[in-house]
């Protein structure tokens, strides 16, 4: 089903062929999350009677208990934020337009916008804990194993980090030019296929419908739940009784919801792995995948390929995957709760649980990533990057995820902070009062960020897959003797497995190939 290299492992699966050969993998986790679905979809059925006629008594017999808060805003307000919604289309037009800018500054100049961003953070750090560390109190409650210690620790900790930071910064040049290189890959992607934008778009709009149905649930399920008595008339008094049934519909509903979230967003990632892999190989063949050469064959249109797959044989694969990373957070949250008050050793522990969950989150990432370019499942795709970052001792390149997506995030809050800060100006010349100001200031810098972000997260999902496809391409070398992408391939080897790389004369490179690999 499909190609195996000769160490009996996987290769990659992206010629059309090898698509159709796939096998529907982690398909129980698949059957979990619809029937979670399902029951969430039966719990709106099983309130919903209840609930909405909760609801309408509320809206229709307690109208002193909703009028009285309304009554306190200002009649000016509302209809000068509605007058200044029309600012809010600019501020999206804006945000594309700089996107749109921001690709092409990644694209002609990679190197030094990455470094410009990433620099700056650590600067950004230093100064922080200065300010806070001379304009915070002195707190005296801060022991081994109690008391509050973030006053004192937090701003002494920021500094130290920045300053490590800087210096790490200085240490990882080399990884900082391959993550340039990486990025740079990525923006030929989304150019390539520029159709992954729509598709990051309907992924959004998939995660605001589960959103809004789970939100429906909770509503109707917690109107069901209330008991409502008309005191006098247009006041009532609410009572809320809730069941053991009540808690578990309220678990039921919650981990959809947020297993939504996660799951819209490894949709998106497998997609955007898929057509990655396929844009990576498109200059070979089918027998040249095999180690043999012949005419082109590929995927004429491959997000709707990768978009098939993600929704048949591999969504088991990723709901699985967006199930570890929702744990992974919950945990996460729970060890910085566990860290508050418990002193210098509670900071510790939670900061350690954190690193290791972070390592969890990078390599179930990695793992979904290998899935959707072998068709393997989540388990094994997790062991074949494991296996290959030994053997080529990749997992030095750890930091090019890292780095791309500090680089990326930064430089979409300073866009958004540009279209913030347009936006605002704009309303101040039309003389609007403060209040409205700062409220369309702050929606168009959100819009923006939404927006901005979005781009980066697409680019940080094709970074970490033309990375993955260059692993593949490593192992193909040493089983076939050719790359598929020498440029990239040898990008990757300089920087992971320099003692490989031997220069020849004229200045170019060639890939020395270990005893015992043919050539």
């Amino acid at each position: 089903i499909l190609s195996m290299s000769s160490t009996g492992e996987p290769e990659l699966a992206v010629s059309p062929l090898k698509l159709e050969a796939r096998r529907v993998q982690d398909w129980a986790f698949a059957l979990v999350y619809a029937l979670i679905g399902i029951l969430t979809v039966a719990i709106i059925a099983y309130c919903g009677a209840t609930g909405h006629e909760s609801i309408s008594t509320i809206l229709n017999d307690c109208t002193t208990n909703l009028t009285t808060s309304a009554e306190e805003a200002s009649d000016d307000l509302v209809p000068a934020l509605v007058h200044s919604l029309p600012y809010l289309a600019i501020a999206l037009v804006l945000s594309a337009l700089l996107g749109l800018l921001w690709l092409g500054l990644l694209s002609a100049f990679a190197k030094p916008v990455l470094y410009v961003s990433l620099f700056s953070q650590g600067a950004v750090l230093v100064g922080l804990g200065v300010y806070l560390h001379t304009s915070a109190p002195p707190t005296s409650d801060c022991g081994a194993t109690t008391g509050d210690c973030t006053g004192i620790v937090g701003p002494i900790a920021l500094i130290a980090l920045g300053a490590l930071y800087l210096l790490f910064l200085c240490c990882m040049h080399s990884h900082i030019a391959l993550t340039a290189r990486l990025i740079e890959q990525a923006v030929s992607v989304v150019r390539t296929h520029p159709g992954l934008f729509a598709v990051s778009a309907a992924f959004l709009l998939l995660k605001l419908a589960a959103v809004a149905v789970s939100a429906l649930a909770l509503v109707l399920l917690a109107a069901s739940q209330l008991s409502i008595t008309q005191v006098t008339p247009g006041v009532c008094r609410f009572e809320w009784e809730v069941s053991r049934l009540d808690e578990l519909m309220y678990m039921l509903v919650l981990l959809f919801l947020y297993w939504s979230v996660q799951l819209c967003l490894c949709l998106r990632f497998y997609v955007v792995s898929l057509t990655t892999g396929i844009w990576y190989y498109t200059n070979e063949s089918l027998a040249a995948q095999e180690g043999a050469l012949s005419a082109k064959e590929y995927p004429r249109a491959p997000i709707c390929t990768a978009v098939r797959h993600a929704f048949t044989k591999g969504f088991g694969t990723v709901a699985l995957a967006s199930l570890v990373l929702q744990l992974c957070e919950w945990l996460k949250e729970l060890a910085q709760r566990g860290g508050r008050g418990n002193g210098l050793i509670g900071l510790l522990i939670a900061c350690c649980a954190s690193c290791i969950l972070n390592l969890i989150e990078f390599l179930t990432r990695f793992a979904l990533t290998f899935a959707a370019l072998t068709g393997r499942g989540f388990c094994a795709s997790g062991r074949r990057f494991l296996d290959t970052s030994k053997r080529h001792g990749l997992v030095k390149v750890i930091a090019v995820d890292y780095f791309a997506s500090l680089a990326l995030g930064m430089g979409a809050v300073v866009f958004a902070l540009v279209v913030g800060a347009a936006t605002a100006g704009a309303v101040a010349a039309s003389g609007a009062k403060s209040q409205v100001l700062l409220a369309v200031g702050g929606a168009a810098w959100a819009l923006a960020s939404v927006v901005l972000l979005y781009i980066g997260a697409l680019l940080l999902n094709v970074v970490d897959a033309a990375y993955a496809c260059a692993v593949l391409d490593i192992d193909h070398r040493m089983r076939t003797g050719a790359f598929h992408r020498p440029a990239m391939a040898q990008a990757v080897l300089a920087k992971a497995a320099p003692q490989l790389i031997v220069q020849q004369p004229g200045g170019e490179a060639a890939c020395a190939v270990p005893m015992g690999i043919p050539a």
